[in-house]
């Protein structure tokens, strides 16, 4: 049985760390996200800290993902 990876990181009393590790977490999710294999808790963590109507969000989504289906392709 596969274990889970587990991250560790350090984090420095009164350094900036905190939040380029909150930056890298996001930008690492939409990466994963792009390549269809997103983490689904820190994409949705970001997804949710990104403080944006559930309406707004779900259209900003669906303008993201493209269909790959030959029975969906625009035809000109």
């Amino acid at each position: 049985m596969d274990s889970p990876i587990e991250r560790i990181v350090p984090m420095y009393p009164c350094s900036k760390d905190q939040d380029k590790y909150n930056w890298i977490i996001k930008v690492l999710s939409m990466y994963r996200l792009t390549l269809g294999q997103p983490n689904q808790e820190e994409l949705l963590r970001s997804l949710d800290n990104a403080n944006i109507p559930k309406e707004q969000l779900q259209k900003q989504l669906q303008e993201l993902f493209f269909n790959l289906s030959p029975f969906f392709r625009n035809r000109k």
